[in-house]
């Protein structure tokens, strides 16, 4: 399955659409480097064609990765910069991301801590879009 997603992934020629259907059949209880290869396929793909991007949005949003690394928190990113998350990314998870990858991924701390407890809370403090707090979840 990972040689699979991982020719995807790097193949240009692929049509967003494809990808979807791959990753829709695959049973996503992936392990890690195969969880890898699928993060590296919906980012490749993010972007490109928007119901594709909603497909993969709603495929992985209750998702619970084996790990929450550079890829995975990048993931939860662009999701949430195409506007197809709305959970609330934890403030902690946040830190926590900036002071393990910061030194190799200082422009996706920065994006992360833009949405960090930004979405879906009112000025009271309480979830406003009936998400699951990204923290809590552990889902994209």
């Amino acid at each position: 399955m990972r040689l699979l997603l991982d020719r995807l992934s790097v193949d240009p020629q692929v049509a967003p659409g494809v990808v979807a259907d791959v990753l829709e059949a695959c049973d996503v209880s992936f392990d890690l480097s195969s969880e890898r290869a699928a993060f590296r396929c919906v980012l490749a793909t993010l972007g490109k064609d928007h119901l594709v991007d909603v497909r993969l949005a709603e495929l992985f949003r209750h998702w619970n990765p084996v790990s929450r690394d550079d890829l995975s928190i990048e993931m939860l990113v662009r999701f949430r910069e195409l506007g197809l998350h709305r959970g609330r990314i934890d403030p902690d998870e946040a830190a926590r991301f900036r002071e393990r990858y910061g030194h190799r991924r200082p422009d996706l701390v920065v994006r992360l801590a833009e949405l960090a407890g930004s979405a879906g809370e009112s000025a009271s403090g309480r979830r406003s879009d009936g998400d699951t707090d990204i923290a809590q979840a552990g889902r994209p």
